[in-house]
Parts: structure tokens; C-alpha cells; sequence
């Protein structure tokens, strides 16, 4: 997901963000998905556009209402794995 712009910052650092870390142990890469501190969320969204990657923890009843509250903008992108 891409935020493109932000009219109302409280409500948008509110918003439950997941991200992916990967790190390698016993011989094996591990994406694990974790929440983003609210520290996090607030210096991703210091700068727009803001991409948040992985598992996208709000609900589409939440984006939906971000939507028509106005709280920011945003794309949702499909992610295309490898093949």
C-alpha cells in the first residue's frame, strides 16, 4: 500500500501497519510479519509517498472508512511474488 497524501495525521498514525522482516537463522531466510511501533509509523509517515510492504493489517472496513473521512490518500497495489 501507498499513502500519497495525508489530511489527518492522528487517525493515520492509528492505523494498525504490518511489516516484513527477514533475517536469516538456522540456515533458513524467515519473513516474519510484525506491527509497526507507533514511532515507526510516524517517521515512515513523514515523508509521501509512504510504502508499507507485507501484510496489510487494516481491514478493508477500516481503509474504507479512511476513505470517506478523508484521513488520507492512498493506492493499494497487488504484489506479484516471483515466478
Amino acid at each position: 500500500m501507498v499513502i500519497l497524501a495525508i489530511a489527518a495525521s492522528e487517525e493515520t498514525d492509528a492505523m494498525h501497519f504490518v511489516m516484513r522482516d527477514t533475517y536469516y537463522k538456522h540456515d533458513r531466510v524467515w519473513r516474519v510479519g510484525r506491527k509497526l511501533t507507533e514511532a515507526e509509523v510516524r517517521e515512515r509517515l513523514s515523508t509521501v509517498p509512504a510504502i508499507f510492504a507485507g501484510r496489510l493489517d487494516p481491514g478493508l472496513e477500516d481503509l474504507e472508512r479512511a476513505r470517506e473521512q478523508g484521513w488520507f490518500e492512498f493506492k493499494a497495489l497487488e504484489y506479484r511474488g516471483r515466478e
